[in-house]
């Protein structure tokens, strides 16, 4: 280990030791077969959902749309703990049964590798990836679809040569961030690597900033994400080649446009069975089993002894004091950040794509830099500079106002991808005729891009109000207990043991979100309903 940040160590030496880790390398490798696993799981998952959720006749789409949101309520880390509790090789349920029942002698299933943690981390990105392509598809004028069909081309054709060149930006988008979160995403490694040895780069810098023994070494860290800037800086690049060409893809104009649904007609059942497959594995399955080890006295092997010890206890040991301060700090964001991202995100988008400011694609590229960084790294500097540098001028180190900046800076750059995907296919010919008729720039805006960015606004706003109840990584390294949130209340039990109550907790988090859950989609259905 290096001498580290409080010993001084500085220079492209920090960059050779890092290098010269073999350990690093093999987190380098790991991490790319988890992002990759990830990436395809993910968009296999997603964009299907999302086409059948906004472009067909599938019954009871709202309700998909209810499912893939309430799976972002479940945080990452409890997934995590789900799925291991399923798979485990020892004593997964799922395992466990399959063992018994013909008599195995290994796991046929086991979790606790790289390939069973991309899988999972994959089955949870799911979620993000439908958010970032199901407003593109809902704003998409069909009419280049229906010539298509009119000419006879069928069904997968229309789907490969017209509706996906068409999703270019969004499909674009979905995959670099889908790339970039599992470079640098945390939960479901640590949860489930860190028991088996297996580090990928993020659990790895983790080691390197809180060691067992010795001093941390934040310089090693810090080069770390220099490497993960470089990579950033490219996948950018790639991304605004995509915007630069943004007029290709304007589709939206205001000559009769009304999005048609697809008739399913005989794959209505197979694409009800694909989505019910999809919210068993990814809602159902890891929330019951979570929920039975809260009732449990401790993490065992569920068998017909064990349910019979199965009990409340956890739920009346949970510390509320520290629950009741977390809630309040969660609301307190909640209230602020999504208003904020979004406003912001609005803000870069239309700089990016709607001006001619020189250099606008360089701050595309700069709100698109946090996601260089990875949580553990992030979350370490804004909390060193709010103590080391800030903490005179401005005291805000151990208060929410921290925890605010850091997310609404963190989450900048999805926001800027989803509306930027959106605000692509808005012709430019819009705003001319808004503009030819009088109506002045701020009119322009809320007359006609708003209505229109609709579905991404509130995508947007909805996914953003949600991430800040589950956010674990960033705030386990901003938060203090004066400023502890409810993810961090149940992290705190979790890493010290008490894994019951830790499970306890999160059910009681997304017992209370569900229903403001259904309140919001309510809210956007009178919304959309409004302005049809």
């Amino acid at each position: 280990m290096g001498e580290g940040f409080i010993a001084g160590g500085a220079g492209w030496a920090n960059y050779a030791e890092l290098l010269g880790d073999s350990n690093f390398w093999r987190a380098v490798s790991n991490t790319g077969i988890f992002a990759g696993i990830t990436l395809v799981v993910a968009c296999v998952l997603g964009i299907p959902l999302a086409w059948l959720a906004e472009r067909t006749d599938l019954p009871g789409r709202s309700l998909l749309w209810t499912a893939m949101l309430a799976s972002l309520v479940l945080p990452g880390f409890l997934s995590g703990m789900g799925w291991l509790f399923l798979a485990h090789p020892r004593i997964g349920l799922i395992n466990v049964v399959l063992m018994n029942a013909f008599h195995l002698s290994s796991a046929p299933f086991p979790v606790n590798n790289i390939f069973g943690m991309g899988i999972i981390q994959g089955i949870v990105l799911t979620s993000l990836t439908f958010v970032l392509v199901a407003p593109s598809l809902r704003t998409m004028d069909p009419s280049l679809e229906e010539a298509a069909a009119m000419s006879g081309a069928p069904m997968h054709s229309i789907l490969r040569d017209v509706t996906l060149p068409l999703l270019l930006p969004a499909l674009t988008a979905a995959a670099i961030y889908v790339a970039i979160v599992a470079v640098g995403t945390f939960d479901i490694p640590a949860v489930i690597g860190f028991s088996n040895r297996v580090y990928t780069f993020s659990t790895y810098m983790f080691t390197k900033a809180y060691p067992t023994g010795g001093f941390p070494d934040y310089t090693t860290v810090a080069a770390g994400g220099g490497i993960l800037i470089v990579l950033a800086l490219f996948l950018s690049a790639a991304y605004t080649s995509v915007l630069a060409r943004a007029r290709r893809y304007q589709v939206v104009t205001g000559k009769a446009y009304r999005p048609r649904r697809v008739g399913l007609s005989r794959w209505k059942i197979p694409a009800l069975l694909f989505v019910a497959a999809y919210v068993l594995v990814a809602l159902i399955l890891p929330f019951l089993i979570t929920f039975v080890n809260a009732l449990m006295p401790y993490a065992r092997p569920l068998t017909p002894d064990t349910i019979q010890t199965l009990s409340l206890d956890n739920f009346k040991r949970v510390p509320w004091d520290m629950f009741l301060n977390g809630a309040l700090r969660t609301l307190e964001i909640v209230l602020v950040v999504p208003i904020a991202v979004v406003v912001s995100s609005i803000a870069f988008s239309w700089v990016v794509l709607r001006t001619k400011i020189r250099g606008r694609f360089l701050l595309d590229a700069i709100a698109f830099l946090p996601h260089a960084v990875p949580g553990i790294l992030f979350g370490i500097g804004a909390s060193l500079t709010a103590l080391f540098v800030l903490q005179k001028a401005i005291p805000v180190y151990g208060t929410v106002y921290l925890l605010m900046c850091v997310y609404c800076i963190a989450w900048l750059s999805f926001g800027t991808r989803m509306i930027n995907s959106s605000l692509i296919q808005i012709h430019s010919e819009l705003v001319e005729a808004g503009q030819v008729s009088g109506a002045g720039f701020i009119e322009v805006i809320k007359e006609i891009i708003v209505p229109l960015l609709r579905p991404a606004i509130f995508g947007l706003w909805i996914f953003v109000a949600l991430l800040a109840t589950r956010e674990l990584t960033l705030a386990a390294f901003v938060t203090t207990p004066s400023n502890q949130t409810l993810p961090m209340v149940a992290w705190a039990l979790w890493s010290n043991g008490s894994l019951t109550q830790a499970a306890a907790v999160a059910v009681i988090i997304v017992a209370a979100l569900v229903p403001l859950l259904a309140l919001y989609f309510a809210l956007g259905r009178r919304m959309e309903s409004m302005f049809q």
